[in-house]
């Protein structure tokens, strides 16, 4: 009778590990789309101040292409 004890104990670790790697993968996706989340804003806003800078470089020095010719 020993042996029923011992597959039981058995199956219970088994389950325990099983429930421990689901947690485990719940918790990973969660903080991989707080992740993404977190970059996609954080591109947005670096996407806002790069056109922010082109558009103060456009008014400072003029359209890109066209070239200042009062130099000359």
């Amino acid at each position: 009778m020993w042996w029923l004890w011992l597959i039981l104990g058995g199956l219970i670790v088994v389950a325990g590990l099983v429930v421990f790697v689901w947690l485990a993968n719940l918790y990973d996706d969660r903080t991989a789309a707080r992740r993404r989340a977190v970059y996609a804003r954080r591109s947005d806003a670096e996407l806002q101040m790069q056109k922010v800078v082109q558009a103060t470089i456009s008014e400072m020095f003029g359209p890109r292409g066209v070239g200042n010719d009062s130099y000359g």
